[in-house]
């Protein structure tokens, strides 16, 4: 079967009869989130107040989001930024812990892996942006 919405029944023959069950209807899904659009912020140069964040092309998985999924580091010096990620629908958010406004110039690496979506496809490929 191919990835789409399917209605099926179960067909039942005996030697009484045939016997038909409810229809159920279901999806099947077995491709993991894609980036979709450019990381925020857009134009790749963070300011104060500026959203960090990617968008999916369908809705991801918002449980466990903090446990080594994503992560932002300073490329200038090697070190790493903490991270608040939250999600919602097909969107994650990144919020850095402590102020990055000192670090303006500097080359920020926002990487994000192994995101699924809503029924268990985890995608295999890390997404990386840059602000600086």
């Amino acid at each position: 079967m191919s990835d789409s919405a399917f209605s099926i029944r179960l067909k039942l023959t005996c030697p009484s009869g045939t016997v038909y069950t409810e229809r159920v209807n279901g999806l099947i899904d077995r491709r993991a989130p894609q980036l979709f659009g450019k990381p925020e912020p857009t134009d790749d140069v963070y300011s104060a107040g500026d959203q960090i964040g990617m968008n999916f092309d369908e809705h991801i998985a918002n449980t466990n989001l903090n446990t080594n999924r994503v992560f932002m580091r300073n490329i200038t010096d090697g070190t790493n930024i903490p991270v608040q990620v939250s999600g919602y629908q097909n969107k994650l958010a990144i919020t850095p812990l402590n102020s990055i406004a000192s670090l303006n110039g500097k080359t920020i690496r926002v990487i994000v892996k192994n995101i699924s979506d809503v029924y268990g496809n985890t995608r295999n490929v890390s997404d990386t942006s840059g602000v600086s």
